[in-house]
């Protein structure tokens, strides 16, 4: 294998760091564990009773085995909005979830699609977070030049939340739709941090600086691993701690007035092939000299960093190989992805093919700790895993809720995959027909259907939510999703289900 070096260097960007505004209200606060809460209930809005096996064959010789459709695991509880904390009463305004950490804080949207939240699961409080990253604008973050630019940052995109209570997310400038400027909101401290662009002096001793960077994901340690422009106009893999800062003293405005000495991210540069552009991807637990592992995407194929030590992932043909993820395997953490119409996992060693046994691309999504993985191929959800005797790799279709489709989200180190499918039913609504998808989880050869909820409010027309996907579940089996209408009216839920 290939082997590279990354140097530690120092890059500079501005530091802000401002409140946001909480509200109050929402429902009550998530379900405790499943194993501290045997009494369960019904779903709502789709039966899930008997069911033949959709089964599926594998890769390698092994026996995947079937899935059967299971019954009720619980009922779906509804997230509730921000404008309840304001006490408007039961209003119907959108809410959509994204993620949810250990301590059942949930990340979502709510008030429109670009109003991210975290909300508390206590008392039901959804906090916004700021997108305008203090008024500042993309083309002019230092706020430098003389005439005012348009283009300030209005929607954010908000990605995932650890278990320190940190969400990342990236702010989108109003006409720069390619503009984005990544952030780190640490909600336990109220306290929103810029992820700034890069600046340099250039060979006259001039500071310049780039406009782009996009964080992609965070660790429970606070490493931030993000891709940014730097001095030549390439984008890099960087890495930030969450709190090394140095200080800039030195620019100036364009009518030559000093700015005032500021604070800004200690970043570590990344690697990447011969000076080539490289794509952050996702970085694990394990800490090696003090840095975490992490993978980027450079040049058709992949590097992992291990204590800053790179290598670079074997490939099967001349397809780009994409890595997707990254788990905390030791010695180093294993990565999976795609090459071209294959998946593959990296076992810090050897790269496996993940195939679909009737020849269908695959489309790998992620994979848990204990590698299993998930990923999409042929129309169907599957699993997938090595095994470790006949170095071969089991491959599972997870079936569908009657419709014969059905497509995997996520996956926890329980096993339990989620994602939606298709129930074999259409909704219709005067001269407008939807094929109905429901919210799924899956868990040892056996699919459940989560069906969909009622939101907790009322107004003057009736409301039918006939349609939910699930989006994302802790390590306590904690599920949120989303139940939506027909016009794709979301609503947020949180579910604890109750196996068998």
């Amino acid at each position: 294998m290939k082997r590279i070096f990354v140097l530690a260097v120092l890059l500079l960007g501005v530091l802000s760091f401002f409140g946001c505004g909480s509200g109050g209200g929402g429902d009550s606060s998530l379900p405790v564990p499943a194993s501290e809460n045997p009494a369960g209930g019904d779903t709502t809005g789709g039966d899930t009773t008997g069911g033949d096996t959709t089964g599926g064959d594998t890769t390698g010789g092994d026996t995947g085995g079937g899935t059967t459709q299971g019954g009720q695991v619980g009922t779906l509880a509804d997230i509730g909005d921000f404008w309840n904390v304001l006490g408007f009463g039961n209003n119907y305004y959108f809410t959509s979830t994204v993620g949810i950490n250990a301590k059942n804080e949930v990340i979502g949207y709510t008030l429109g699609a670009h109003s991210a939240f975290v909300r508390d699961p206590g008392s039901g409080v959804m906090t916004l977070i700021p997108s305008d990253h203090a008024g500042r604008s993309y083309g002019d973050y230092y706020q430098l030049k003389d005439s005012s630019s348009d283009d300030l940052f209005e929607t954010t995109a908000i990605l995932k939340i650890n278990d320190m209570s940190r969400v990342i997310g990236n702010s989108f400038a109003y006409g720069a739709p390619d503009s984005t400027r990544g952030y780190v909101y640490d909600y336990g401290n109220d306290l929103f941090i810029d992820l700034t662009p890069i600046n340099f002096l250039d060979n006259a001793g001039k500071r310049k600086f780039k406009e782009y960077t996009n964080v992609v994901d965070i660790n429970d340690a606070g490493w931030v691993l993000l891709t940014a422009d730097n001095d030549l106009g390439k984008k890099r893999c960087y890495l930030w701690d969450g709190t090394s800062t140095a200080s800039v003293s030195d620019l100036q405005r364009d009518n030559g007035d000093p700015v005032a000495p500021f604070e800004v991210p200690y970043y570590l540069l990344g690697g990447s092939i011969e000076g080539e552009e490289s794509f952050a991807v996702a970085l694990n637990e394990n800490l090696v000299n003090g840095t975490p592992q992490f993978v980027c995407n450079s040049k058709g194929t992949a590097f992992v960093f291990d204590g800053w030590d790179g290598t670079s992932i074997n490939t099967f043909n001349s397809s780009p190989l994409i890595a997707v993820a990254m788990n905390n395997a030791l010695p180093v953490g294993h990565v999976v992805g795609n090459h071209g119409a294959e998946g593959f996992f990296w076992d810090g060693g050897e790269t496996y093919p993940i195939s679909n046994p009737n020849g269908a691309s695959v489309e790998v999504i992620g994979l848990n700790n204990k590698d299993q993985v998930i990923g999409n191929s042929g129309g169907q959800a599957f699993i997938w895993q090595l095994n470790p005797d006949t170095e071969q790799g089991v491959f599972q279709p997870l079936g569908s809720l009657g419709g014969g489709s059905s497509t995997a989200v996520a996956i926890n180190d329980n096993g339990i995959v989620i994602g939606y499918s298709t129930t074999g039913e259409v909704y219709t609504e005067g001269n407008i027909s939807r094929a109905i998808v429901h919210a799924f989880a899956w868990r040892n050869g056996t699919i459940y259907d989560l069906g969909t909820h009622v939101p907790a409010y009322t107004y003057p027309f009736a409301s039918n939510f006939p349609f939910s996907e699930a989006v994302a579940i802790n390590e306590d089996n904690t599920i949120v999703g989303n139940s939506f209408t027909i016009n794709a009216h979301h609503r947020g839920f949180y579910l604890t289900p109750v196996f068998p």
